[in-house]
């Protein structure tokens, strides 16, 4: 219990002598003075009390996120300057392709495409046809031939040399009958015709891009060598021919092993002449030429040639095969 000090009593002070105070901090120190130096080097309590003051860690925590503020201000303006010069340049404009265009003009080839014939009426292709059929059948001079085949930088040469003085005795052509049609696969078109003595006969066609050419080749059966000349030359090098080839079971001279060789008879298409021609069984050559049992004759174009020696002017070797039937679409 509290009690109020009486008159005679000795109250003592309220505050210790400050060299007292002073003293036992002093004490105090150098004790914990002595205390760091008995610390073991490399305990715990070395990287603790060697950390940077919690104030300093603050300031720099303080001064990396104004860097990172300033960093983040100026890639802004960097953006927000390009954006602002594309702006006034048009920007970066999506491609876009009109319809029809190709991906890459560079890529287009120069040499106008041929035109499909069956992209066309065959309306107009049929009178296209039957105009320029009766000029070719009409004409009697090789000059008249020209401008209606194709290719007649090459085509004059052989016209000339199958026309003798190029002069040409004309066939004529006889009126379309009312319900005549057009044969039309891919850029070729044929045409049945006949003519003034009444010979029917197949007119071929070639779409390109100046028209309809008639293919003369095809028209006149022509070979690189007359069949005349080449059996009785007999050549042991090829020659193209237009043929008429039927298979039959026939074999001699040189081609006696059946077991080896495929026979065939072959005629030219004037019908004039006609020749044995052979095949090594089981190659490529022979599955391309080869006609089904029940096929009678096939129009082709093979080349030719004799074999070394050969005793016979009229068995032949078929040395390859050019195309099927008489038009040679890729000729130049």
């Amino acid at each position: 219990m509290l009690r109020i000090p009486a008159s005679l009593d000795i109250v003592p002070p309220l505050l210790a002598p400050r060299r007292a105070a002073d003293e036992s901090a002093s004490k105090s120190k150098s004790r914990g003075s002595k205390n760091r130096r008995r610390k073991k080097v490399g305990s715990a309590e070395d990287f603790a009390w060697e950390e940077e003051p919690k104030s300093s860690r603050a300031g720099n925590a303080g001064k990396d996120q104004t860097g990172l503020l300033l960093i983040g201000g100026v890639a802004l303006l960097v953006l927000i300057g390009a954006g602002v010069f594309l702006a006034m340049n048009g920007g970066i404009k999506p491609i876009t392709r009109s319809p029809g265009q190709v991906a890459d003009p560079a890529a287009v080839v120069s040499n106008p495409v041929t035109p499909p014939a069956a992209q066309r009426s065959e309306a107009a292709l049929l009178s296209e046809a039957e105009s320029m059929a009766r000029k070719f059948l009409e004409a009697t001079m090789v000059e008249e031939l020209l401008p209606l085949v194709r290719h007649p930088e090459v085509a004059e040469a052989r016209m000339r040399g199958f026309y003798p003085g190029g002069k040409i005795e004309a066939p004529g052509m006889q009126p379309l009958d009312p319900g005549a049609v057009l044969s039309i696969r891919a850029n070729l078109v044929s045409l049945a015709v006949r003519t003034r003595d009444f010979e029917d006969k197949s007119l071929a066609f070639i779409d390109t891009p100046q028209g309809l050419k008639i293919d003369w080749e095809s028209w006149a059966g022509w070979s690189e060598i007359s069949w005349k000349e080449f059996m009785a030359t007999k050549p042991t090098s090829g020659h193209v021919f237009r043929v008429i080839l039927a298979p039959v079971d026939y074999y001699n001279f040189e081609f006696t092993d059946d077991q080896k060789w495929q026979s065939y008879r072959l005629e030219s298409p004037d019908h004039e002449h006609s020749l044995y021609a052979y095949a090594e069984k089981g190659t490529v050559l022979n599955g391309r030429i080869h006609a089904e049992k029940d096929t009678k004759s096939v129009n082709l174009m093979l080349s030719l040639k004799f074999p070394a020696g050969a005793k016979s002017s009229n068995q032949v070797e078929i040395e390859r095969f050019v195309a099927e039937g008489w038009v040679e679409e890729d000729a130049p």
